[in-house]
């Protein structure tokens, strides 16, 4: 590799160090990590090459709490760049094939990203729920109606297993977006038990669906596949209620994540509650090491929130705010 590529690696390897230094006191521990590649493709240009491929990468937790087999992983697709120089190849440079607005995946620091962000009209997007101001672990009790309503019979195991199943095997009925976090939980929403509510009409806030005409062409409702519009149908259809303290974070929560454009009300990205790991004398839900969400956009299983949280907020320089909702009944 050229030696300004050299340093980059050096200096990332610098700051992976610090972030498992940083993350051992709470459940992201590793014991061992396994890497693969796949659909490897070389275009060669003269002096250049580009390698491509997807790499698939699974790191296995060791903390009290956690099963011998519980891992989170991720699938993410590489574009590697080389140069001929005097008869050598070197490596040049490596790029990740996402959304520039993700935060880096927990093997990576400060990488370089190609996708660029989707374009987004904020002023046509519903406001952020109410209810959702003080959404998560760390926040204040809402009022009892909304607290207590049981408004929708959720099957949180069956959204669990459609989120594993499909996580990394996308499932062919449905379309993939370049932003895919809110569509891919839709789907496990509906697995859950949520029922499609209208058709024809994709801007109507109170209609939540997917469908194909003549089996052919695929349709959807705005509130399906963005952030945004999802927060505000399931507020809207009393379907998500919003987290209390008392209430223990479980598998098959929705998390929404503000953390474009600092916290300005805009939710940003859509994940789903796979694992909470209790340890020690009591489940902490405001531990975010013990949290672990899964989602798309990238494809991602069980990624600790503290993780997340750290990416996102570049360490805590940057606002990041995180609204826990509960799509329905107990599991």
């Amino acid at each position: 590799m050229t030696s300004e590529f050299a340093g980059r690696t050096a200096r990332e390897a610098a700051l992976l160090d610090r972030d498992r230094l940083s993350w051992s006191g709470g459940g992201t521990q590793f014991s061992r990590a396994t890497v693969a590649v796949d659909e490897v493709r070389v275009a060669v240009d003269g002096e250049a090459t580009v390698l491509s491929l997807r790499e698939f990468t699974q790191l296995y937790f060791t903390h009290p709490g956690s099963p011998e087999t519980s891992t989170t992983s991720h699938r993410l697709r590489h574009v590697f760049t080389f140069q001929r120089f005097g008869g050598a190849w070197q490596l040049t440079g490596d790029a990740l094939d996402m959304p520039s607005t993700m935060p880096d995946p927990i093997t990576y620091v400060g990488a370089l990203k190609l996708g660029a962000p989707s374009p987004r009209d904020l002023k046509s997007e519903p406001p952020l729920p109410v209810a959702f101001e003080t959404g998560n672990p760390e926040g204040d009790t809402y009022g009892a109606e909304v607290g207590a309503r049981e408004v929708v019979n959720f099957d949180r195991v069956k959204a669990w297993r459609y989120m594993r199943e499909h996580v990394f095997e996308y499932n062919q009925y449905y379309e993939r977006f370049g932003n895919d976090c809110a569509n891919f939980i839709s789907q496990a929403l509906r697995e859950g038990g949520w029922q499609d509510i209208g058709h024809g009409d994709d801007e109507d806030p109170n209609n939540w669906y997917q469908y194909y005409i003549r089996d052919i062409l695929p349709v959807h409702s705005k509130t399906w596949s963005v952030s945004q519009f999802l927060a505000d149908f399931g507020a809207r259809a009393h379907r998500f209620r919003p987290f209390t303290p008392g209430y223990p974070v479980r598998e098959g929560d929705v998390v929404f994540a503000d953390w474009e454009n600092g916290i300005d009300g805009h939710l940003d990205h859509t994940m789903m509650v796979t694992e909470n790991v209790v340890w020690g004398s009591s489940n902490n839900p405001s531990n975010y090491g013990n949290i672990r969400l899964s989602y798309h956009t990238n494809d991602v299983w069980n990624e600790p929130l503290n993780v997340i949280l750290d990416r996102a907020s570049n360490h805590g320089s940057i606002p990041v705010k995180f609204h826990f909702v509960n799509p329905g009944g107990y599991m």
